[in-house]
This record gives C-alpha cells, sequence and structure tokens, in this order.
C-alpha cells in the first residue's frame, strides 16, 4: 500500500490550526493527549496525530449503518488524488490498543480503499458512552449523512446510555438539548419508525439530492399518514419507486396521500393556550362552535 510520508502531511495539515476547536474538552491536541493514549505506532502532527491505518476499528454502536458504494469509490479516487484533507476524530481504547472511530468512518472506510498507510487523526478523550453517540449523531445530522430512520434509533439509544450514565430515566427534552434540536422535529424522526420496516429500509438521507427512485423523509411522512391504509400506501410507495415516469416530489407525494385519504379524512389541529381547566373548555367549546358554523 502506498504510504504518505509525514512531511507531506505536515504541510497538508499546517493549514488545520484554526479550524478544529479545542476549548469543549472533547478534541485536544497531541500536547494535551495522555502518554497512556500515544500507541509507539503514530506520529505527530501540528494539530493532529498520524495514525497507522491498522490501528483504527469502527465502533459497533455508531448510528449510521450505510454508507452507499458508489459515494465511497468517488471518496476513495478523491483521496488517491488530493490525499485525506479533512481528519477524523477516534478515542484510544486500552483494552483492544487501538483507536476507536468517533466520527469519519466514511473516511476511514474510504483510506483503507485509497492504499493509505495512515491517516491523520484527531485523538479525543472522551469516556462516556453517551457523549461519544450524541457526538456521533449530532455531526451526522450536521452532515446530513444519516438517514431519518437511523437518527430516530440513534435517539432512542441516546436516550437509553444518558439515562444509563444519570442513574435515572432521562425525559426526551434532556435528548433534545443534547442534539440541539427541538420537540417537532424529534417527534417527526420518531414517528417515522411507524412505518413498516420495508418502507424504512428505503428512505435514504437527505445530504444530497435524491434519484428519483429514491424515498426521501418527505416521502416518507405523506406514507406516514396511510399506515391505517396498507393497500393505499403501498400504491403510493410503488409510485414513488417507479423510474419510468417523472419523479414525484415530497409535496407531490403528499397531495396524493390527501387524495387517497380523501376531503372528509383531510386532519385538521388545534393549538390552544390555558392555565385553569375551566378556561380549557370555554376554548374548546368555542372552537367547536365555531366548526359547527363551517358544516352548515
Amino acid at each position: 500500500m502506498t504510504k504518505f510520508k509525514t512531511e507531506i502531511a505536515e504541510q497538508r495539515f499546517s493549514q488545520l490550526t484554526s479550524e478544529q476547536p479545542t476549548g469543549n474538552g472533547q478534541d485536544v491536541l497531541d500536547d494535551a493527549v495522555t502518554p497512556e493514549s500515544r500507541h509507539p505506532g503514530t506520529q505527530r502532527l501540528k494539530n493532529a496525530r498520524l495514525i497507522p491505518h491498522n490501528l483504527i476499528d469502527r465502533d459497533p454502536k455508531q448510528p449510521r449503518k450505510d454508507f452507499p458504494e458508489e459515494g465511497l469509490n468517488e471518496l476513495r479516487d478523491s483521496i488517491k488524488t488530493h490525499g485525506l484533507l479533512t481528519p477524523i476524530s477516534v478515542r484510544f481504547d486500552p483494552k483492544s490498543n487501538k483507536y476507536i472511530i468517533i466520527s469519519g468512518e466514511r473516511r476511514w472506510i474510504a483510506s483503507g480503499r485509497a492504499g493509505l498507510a495512515e491517516m491523520p487523526c484527531y485523538v479525543s478523550e472522551i469516556n462516556s458512552d453517551s457523549v461519544k453517540l450524541a457526538r456521533q449523531l449530532i455531526e451526522n445530522i450536521q452532515r446530513e449523512d444519516l438517514s431519518p430512520i437511523d437518527r430516530a434509533r440513534g435517539m432512542f439509544d441516546l436516550r437509553d446510555l444518558m439515562s444509563k450514565d444519570s442513574g435515572k430515566p432521562v425525559e426526551w427534552k434532556e435528548v433534545e438539548q443534547m442534539l440541539g434540536i427541538n420537540e417537532r422535529r424529534r417527534r417527526q424522526f420518531l414517528a417515522l419508525l411507524n412505518l413498516p420496516e420495508k418502507i424504512q429500509m428505503d428512505i435514504v438521507a437527505i445530504g444530497k439530492r435524491p434519484s428519483k427512485n429514491q424515498v426521501t423523509e418527505k416521502h416518507a411522512r405523506a406514507l406516514l399518514r396511510l399506515n391505517p391504509y396498507p393497500k393505499k400506501q403501498q400504491q403510493l410507495f410503488d409510485k414513488i419507486k417507479q423510474t419510468s415516469s417523472k419523479p414525484i416530489t415530497g409535496d407531490d407525494a403528499m397531495d396524493i396521500a390527501q387524495k387517497m385519504l380523501g376531503k372528509t379524512q383531510r386532519v385538521h389541529t388545534f393549538a390552544v393556550k390555558y392555565v385553569t381547566q375551566k378556561e380549557l373548555l370555554g376554548k374548546l367549546q368555542a372552537e367547536v362552535k365555531r366548526l359547527r358554523t363551517l358544516i352548515k
């Protein structure tokens, strides 16, 4: 395999000094890494470590499960031509005497295929499984590389780990704060787990424009509305997946689902703020009265 010289890597990463945050207690420079986390087979860079590829291993609990072959091969070719320009993040595992990937598994796989014998890494001191998983989820959410289904499952895993760390059940609000998402967005992700598994498997990430037969998150939300009607749901799914006609957008899918449900089954929402139960009852009665006038 081709071995990239340390001198070349030094030049390549000298520009990264200001790009990697070090004040949050997660990513640390080589000078701050404890002696026991320094493997003798690694080499020091200015703002990272150059670590042999075979000393790095994947995290089996990584929330992202699928790496499309086409994208991996494109990244492999880019690395062959330009080298790996962005270090991955790892933590040292004394049990296996290896570095476990926190973020950057896709780059690690592609680098191996490109023949890199070593690759630049930020070594992080993360001992909490919940913090590690949160970081993996955040990176993938920001990069839009994680499918909505993997995000939802990752959120459940994160809540379980946070509960384990704290010794008591953790509310969803704490998970939302950890990931930097609001309640509505979290509910949208979790609702997708109510879809049939065969449809879940087809939902893609939204980081790039999907092919015309791929099911996006918005398609999935339209399909979710047809959950009580499996035959209609399958019909819409087949329309989205077909390749012989004009692509069906997420908005198109929503319109089709609405027509399949029929006008009388259209879902209406009503938000109300109240302080006392008496106030709530009054507002509900007023809304019922308003709706009756519309029906007439």
